[in-house]
């Protein structure tokens, strides 16, 4: 059987494209976070380039689901939620990093011992 390359599928793109129009707010706000972490890490001139795009694919990741979270969050405590606050919310975690979200939720959640380890 031969193996099928992606000219020989147009379905595949077909695909593609209308599961990025269905998530493009989606989309924007891991774009807008990934660029935002870029610019916030590219103050520091001791950070490598792995490690600012990592971050800033990790800030991504997080505000895939920035809506469906706040969402879940606010239905929570019972308070109305606006879509707009999705945009500011992407921004600011770009510009924080990744780092000190995970430290201050280990603190909350009792897993971190009071030392600064990043890698435990």
């Amino acid at each position: 059987m031969k193996k099928q390359t992606m000219q020989e599928r147009p379905d595949f793109w077909a695909a593609m494209f209308a599961w990025l129009a269905t998530h493009k707010n989606e989309a924007g706000y891991s774009a807008l976070a990934f660029v935002m972490s870029i610019l916030a890490t590219s103050r520091n001139k001791k950070a490598e380039w792995k490690d600012r795009i990592a971050g800033a694919l990790m800030c991504g990741i997080i505000c895939f689901f920035a809506k469906s979270t706040l969402t879940a969050l606010f239905a929570i405590f019972h308070w109305s939620f606006s879509p707009d606050l999705c945009w500011p919310i992407s921004a600011a975690v770009g510009y924080i990093g990744v780092d000190p979200i995970f430290n201050l939720a280990r603190r909350r959640v009792g897993l971190d011992d009071g030392a600064n380890n990043a890698n435990s």
